[in-house]
């Protein structure tokens, strides 16, 4: 499960578009955004972004829907071209497995029958370690 530009990508090589042209439209359409008046960012090479949850295009919000609080942030373009452009190589599309008790990251193309856990056992390590190092980071606090 997850979020794969693998078939984004196939598209884009059926229809002759490659990286450089990729990134450079994508941004385009960032910028034509940002010139709608969502905010005015401290630097002209950023543009406003929302943080996402769970997975792309899922943003955090609020329970209380007269909020509906869209914690934007400021994104670098160059950060962002150079991120689009991983993402159109295939950085990103990957599956992580816990090996040995240790979490590996393998091409989301990995067939699941030689995956050695499930993902609910890769939330529960990721979350044990999370919880522990929040405990040490307290521990250095008192």
């Amino acid at each position: 499960n997850g979020f794969s530009f693998g078939p984004l990508r196939e598209l884009c090589d059926e229809l002759g578009v490659d990286k450089e042209e990729f990134v450079e439209k994508v941004l385009q359409v960032v910028r034509r955004d940002n010139k709608r008046g969502y905010c005015t960012c401290s630097d002209p090479k950023k543009s406003v972004d929302q943080l996402v949850t769970c997975r792309p295009g899922k943003m955090l919000s609020s329970p209380d829907p007269n909020a509906e609080i869209r914690y934007l942030v400021e994104v670098d373009e160059d950060w962002q071209g150079a991120v689009l452009a991983q993402a159109f190589d295939g950085y990103f599309d990957k599956v992580a497995d816990l090996q040995n008790g240790e979490i590996k990251f393998l091409p989301s193309t990995t067939r699941k029958s030689t995956l050695k856990s499930k993902s609910k056992e890769v939330a529960k390590n990721i979350r044990t370690r999370l919880i522990s190092a929040y405990k040490a980071d307290e521990s250095q606090l008192q």
